[in-house]
């Protein structure tokens, strides 16, 4: 019984995302090593359009983490994470909180998995969130504009990928038909759909040559909820769900059926909390966002997740 720590993916990253961290000796010395090894300052990032791109998106997300985590794990004290969770980039972060991956590879991992997907796009694509139709209704329309499920955060909750014209003629006939329920995401690449397959065989070699150990708590893995526990199957799961459907409701339901009592969202945002919260609503889920101070966030675990 205990804590489970969300990672989550892009979407909520914003040129003032690292506050909490600006005075912490330790997540600023992790912070100016990122800036160094990737080119670019990451603290502060004004370009609201840059911040968005996959190739500063994906590796500022994980340098963002791995700050987060260097300050926030001390003060958690006894109630340490019984599991990891991590949507889209989010899982690698999450199997390197984990001790899968270690923090040298890192950086350069998020990025290259950027540039492959990237590099793999060809013709633009595009991403939209439906909410409010059932499976049934979602997997039409998925037929009828040429597009896939790409995330299933929840029963009434998908996001769909496809090329960009096709995504945007479905968000034109949901808005007409159904006001409200469908919202463009700033994303450019159709992540999770087979649009990516080229990207995953190559993804599949960067992970081959790296070294990847047994995670030193499980992570669940994105395409199924499943708990990673092998090298192999860090790989495999890494590699799949980028060109399969992330099962997030699973993972969700997983989660709290193995034990979870409580979840905690690294941010920057809230997004994964409000999903877990939507989900599981008789479980206590913050997000670090809601806080006005690391300790604030880890007193509130430290009165929700009993002791595993």
């Amino acid at each position: 019984m205990g804590l489970a720590i969300i990672c989550p993916g892009q979407g909520s990253q914003t040129a003032t995302m690292f506050a909490l961290l600006q005075k912490r000796t330790e997540a600023v010395k992790i912070l100016d090593e990122a800036s160094q090894q990737l080119g670019f300052d990451l603290d502060p990032i004004q370009d609201s359009c840059a911040i968005h791109l996959n190739r500063i998106a994906q590796p500022l997300l994980c340098a963002y983490m791995l700050a987060t985590w260097q300050v926030l794990e001390p003060l958690l004290k006894e109630q340490k994470p019984m599991l990891f969770l991590g949507y889209s980039v989010g899982e690698i972060c999450a199997h390197i909180l984990a001790g899968s991956i270690s923090k040298q590879d890192a950086l350069a991992l998020c990025a290259k998995r950027a540039q492959l997907m990237d590099a793999s796009a060809g013709s633009p694509q595009a991403m939209a969130a439906v909410r409010g139709l059932p499976r049934s209704d979602v997997d039409a329309l998925c037929d009828a504009y040429q597009t896939e499920i790409a995330i299933i955060n929840g029963p009434l909750h998908y996001v769909l990928g496809g090329r960009a014209k096709a995504v945007e003629t479905l968000c034109g006939h949901v808005e007409t038909h159904l006001p409200g329920q469908v919202r463009r995401l700033r994303v450019t690449v159709a992540s999770h759909t087979s649009l990516l397959a080229s990207a995953a065989h190559a993804f599949s070699e960067v992970l081959a040559n790296i070294e990847i150990n047994k995670p030193l708590v499980p992570v669940l893995a994105g395409i199924d909820g499943s708990p990673v526990r092998q090298p192999d199957e860090v790989r495999r799961a890494l590699v799949m769900q980028l060109s399969n459907p992330l099962q997030w409701e699973c993972c969700l339901l997983t989660a709290r059926e193995r034990g979870a009592t409580c979840f905690l969202e690294l941010g920057p945002g809230n997004a994964m909390a409000q999903i877990a919260r939507e989900l599981l609503p008789d479980v206590p889920v913050r997000s670090i966002a809601d806080f006005r101070s690391l300790e604030g966030a880890a007193t509130w675990v430290q009165s929700h997740a009993k002791c595993r």
